[in-house]
């Protein structure tokens, strides 16, 4: 149960996710995305992270972890050696993730009026900036040798986009204390 401003709310039977990433510091420029209740296919869920990390002074190339559950069944996408193409931006992406026996085509855009940007303080010393929109629309197309390629469409994302380069033209907001 959750109380928002004095009104409870029941949730029992919601599906939902928690995560936290660890490590001695954050990545140089990340993306963290999240989709449920695709309407083909209302059981699914895909948990993917894209990732670019600082190596001296060298950016690494992106890399893809994560899932996606599909019919019960559960597909990891990426991995190390299985490099993505990717296009990350503040308010959008696109990215082609490999995978053992498949390839999902991944699309997310997000409304301009949900997110909020914020600047994240680095364990190691220096900041980044993230943008995180808690409603974003996510389109997926998965390719599978012998198969039919399928579509799924889901407007009940979270996209959160991460760097170190900063975002021009986005004023990040104080996080509160604590």
């Amino acid at each position: 149960m959750l109380e928002i401003d004095g009104r409870k709310v029941t949730v029992s039977g919601w599906r939902g996710t928690a995560g936290h990433n660890w490590g001695s510091e954050h990545a140089d420029s990340w993306v963290w995305l999240h989709a449920a209740g695709f309407g083909a296919a209302p059981e699914a869920w895909l948990e993917l992270v894209l990732a670019r990390i600082s190596v001296g002074p060298a950016r690494s190339p992106w890399t893809a972890m994560g899932a996606l559950s599909l019919s019960g069944e559960r597909i990891l996408l990426g991995g190390l050696g299985r490099q993505p193409g990717v296009d990350a931006r503040p308010d959008r992406l696109t990215a082609d993730v490999p995978s053992p026996g498949a390839r999902l085509l991944v699309s997310a855009t997000t409304d301009d009026d949900d997110p909020v940007a914020v600047t994240y303080t680095d364990p190691r010393g220096g900041t980044r900036t993230v943008r995180h929109a808690a409603l974003a629309s996510v389109e997926l197309i998965l390719h599978r040798p012998g198969n039919r390629e399928l579509a799924l469409l889901s407007n009940r994302g979270a996209y959160e986009y991460g760097t170190r380069q900063g975002m021009p033209g986005i004023e990040p907001q104080p996080l509160p204390e604590g």
